[in-house]
């Protein structure tokens, strides 16, 4: 994984006074597949936004290193003229992601810790397959 580096500032009231900083985030290089990363930022919203983002910053990470992602192989494009393949594995992915964060959706929903009615986060998701070097 190439080098990278966050950067996160808080926002300020309608009053003058700064706000909490609610936003995290993830960068993992997949152990399992050498040539996967993910890289995810997170806002939280609301009362336990901090708790919302850290959370789902912590479910992505955990929830990546399962090895139920299906695995990239880079002559599956470079050598295949038949792009139905690249599909079908993007397809694969993008509902597995889309798993991703209906898990964390409901998992942080059952919990009994805080009424997170009205607290939560957004969510920016990039996966990279493949050496970008």
């Amino acid at each position: 994984m190439q080098n990278y580096s966050v950067k996160s500032r808080s926002g300020i009231n309608s009053n003058g006074s700064i706000k909490i900083n609610q936003d995290c985030y993830c960068a993992k290089h997949l152990k399992k597949k050498s040539d996967i990363s993910i890289f995810c930022v997170l806002d939280g919203h609301g009362t336990y936004g901090k708790q919302a983002s850290n959370y789902a910053a912590d479910f992505i990470t955990d929830y990546f290193n399962k090895d139920k992602l299906n695995n990239y192989k880079k002559d599956h494009i470079t050598d295949c003229m038949d792009k139905s393949i690249y599909q079908i594995l993007i397809d694969k992915n993008h509902r597995y992601i889309k798993q991703c964060f209906i898990d964390i959706e409901s998992d942080f929903s059952k919990s009994k810790q805080n009424d997170y009615s009205y607290s939560g986060t957004t969510a920016v998701l990039i996966l990279i397959m493949g050496n970008i070097s």
